[in-house]
């Protein structure tokens, strides 16, 4: 990778110079070839957050992870921190040019602008910690060697593993992740039940549901246990077992009962799989009477109207997805929802011409 300071030269970096937010990580509004210029005087690495403004975990990263005392300590003492936005101004080609598509993206480089390591995705204020040491260290070697010279420590090993799992090698990353699970005993870190999601979900899609059974027993109150259960409903509907769909999807409702999302993906699952339809029904209803717009409705009527299709039920499938296109504003906004409604309906008219 070229220098930067090459290849945008005049980059003005975007940031917030108040508010408690960015108390301890101090962002500084200033060019990156200024930044190089600091990193090299001061013996420091670069930091750069690539964020947008509609980013959630961005801003979750910098309300829960940037005001960590240890983070801020650590970042002030051996990096100079800049953000970017990268839908504004100089900050597109600079997304661009550093190959970033998802946000947050926190991007490492050395004194001479070259990237020695990257963080796609939030992080907790211990993890990203230890991303921090890594980057500061070299990038994934230095994480090596501190795995190496702490072999029970489970920030490293949970970092080591996410960087192996980033790049797709999991042959290297699980074995990390199982000693997460075994050296953050009562999971007093939350870091095992991180580790063993990543587990459990891999085993999921070799075709063994028993880790994430055994994940949602040992973790019942994490964060985790929703995608589980998820996870679990999706396998048991496509596999036919629609006693077990049911079991874990009213285990979701219990932890989401609001969530109409949850309802409608369950009830268009079900749809697909021809199976479980009256409940399904139930469940359309349900994300209807839940829908936050008008769009969002004729997503979810137009959810039911397949379910009732999968019935065999072509004259109130038909209605219903009528009732879909009435529903929503048919304005340049709403053009590509409309034409998908009414794709759907000539389908459903030609069914019912044939049976």
């Amino acid at each position: 990778m070229h220098s930067l300071h090459k290849l945008l030269p005049a980059l003005t970096i975007a940031v917030l110079l108040c508010g408690t937010a960015f108390a301890d990580v101090q962002f500084q509004q200033i060019t990156f070839a200024e930044a190089q210029t600091q990193a090299q005087a001061q013996h420091k690495f670069i930091m750069v957050d690539v964020y947008t403004d509609w980013c959630y975990w961005c801003k979750v990263l910098d309300k829960q992870t940037y005001s960590a005392k240890d983070v801020g300590d650590y970042a002030g003492a051996n990096f100079i921190s800049v953000k970017i936005n990268a839908e504004k101004g100089d900050g597109v080609p600079f997304a661009q040019t550093n190959g970033v598509h998802g946000y947050p993206t926190i991007i490492f480089f050395d004194a001479d602008g070259k990237e020695v390591d990257r963080v796609v995705g939030y992080q907790p204020a211990e993890t990203f910690l230890v991303s921090l040491q890594t980057a500061r260290a070299g990038g994934i070697s230095g994480l090596e060697k501190s795995a190496a010279e702490h072999p029970t420590n489970p920030g490293v090993l949970y970092t080591l593993g996410e960087k192996y799992a980033e790049k797709g090698d999991t042959a290297r990353a699980f074995p990390y992740f199982r000693s997460v699970v075994q050296y953050d005993a009562g999971n007093s870190r939350h870091l095992a039940e991180q580790a063993a999601i990543m587990l459990a979900t891999a085993a999921n899609e070799a075709g063994d549901a028993a880790p994430l059974q055994k994940y949602i027993n040992d973790y019942p109150a994490s964060e985790g246990v929703v995608q589980a259960h998820m996870l679990l409903t999706k396998s048991y509907l496509l596999s036919g077992d629609t006693i077990h769909a049911e079991q874990h999807f009213q285990s979701l409702v219990a932890l989401k009962p609001h969530d109409a999302g949850m309802y409608n993906n369950y009830a268009w699952s079900c749809a697909q799989a021809k199976i479980n339809l009256m409940n399904a029904l139930v469940y359309a209803d349900s994300a209807i009477a839940l829908a936050a717009d008008k769009s969002e409705k004729a997503s979810y009527i137009d959810t039911k109207a397949a379910v009732l299709f999968s019935q065999g039920n072509y004259k109130e499938a038909i209605t219903t997805e009528k009732l879909a296109l009435a529903s929503v504003d048919h304005d340049e906004k709403n053009a590509r929802l409309v034409s998908g409604l009414k794709n759907t309906l000539s389908k459903y008219e030609r069914a019912a011409q044939q049976n």
